[in-house]
């Protein structure tokens, strides 16, 4: 379950630098060639996951997951 933060830190660290993260799929168009699969780079597709459970803050000290404040995941 992702924590509210505390006065804008990480609940449990007290990290005041916090990565806001949003989940996508990346597509990458492959194909075999001699028996080994090869990347087609740099053609790929993005898409950005719907729904507020994909969006989170991150701490990068601890790793905690935090809830995202709502004024953030207006116009997702």
């Amino acid at each position: 379950m992702k924590k509210e933060t505390v006065n804008g830190c990480c609940a449990v660290c007290g990290n005041a630098s916090l990565l806001l993260c949003v989940d996508q799929t990346e597509y990458t168009p492959v194909q075999q060639i001699n028996g080994e699969w090869m990347k087609d780079e740099p053609a790929s597709h993005t898409e950005t996951t719907d729904g507020h459970d994909s969006i989170r803050l991150l701490c990068p000290e601890c790793g905690e997951y935090h809830q995202v404040p709502e004024k953030m995941t207006q116009g997702e």
